[in-house]
């Protein structure tokens, strides 16, 4: 019974300290992220102004646009 006080005790300081680790590194990540779609977004967005195409996608385009905006062919 002892050891299964500790063992969860443990195990909740461990979570705590992942769920600590994960948020500075997911705010991390994000702000990578964030920027890079931006970019990607606006490369795809300057690439596809050149072309036409058909599908709904045309419509929704802007220069912070989708980070699909390079797959949209």
């Amino acid at each position: 019974m002892h050891f299964d006080f500790l063992s969860q005790y443990s195990l909740f300081f461990f979570f705590l300290f992942i769920q600590l680790h994960l948020k500075i590194w997911g705010k991390i990540v994000q702000r990578t992220l964030n920027s890079f779609n931006i970019l990607v977004g606006f490369l795809g967005w300057k690439f596809n102004r050149k072309r036409t195409n058909n599908n709904n996608m045309g419509m929704m385009k802007s220069p912070l646009g989708s980070q699909f905006g390079l797959l949209n062919v």
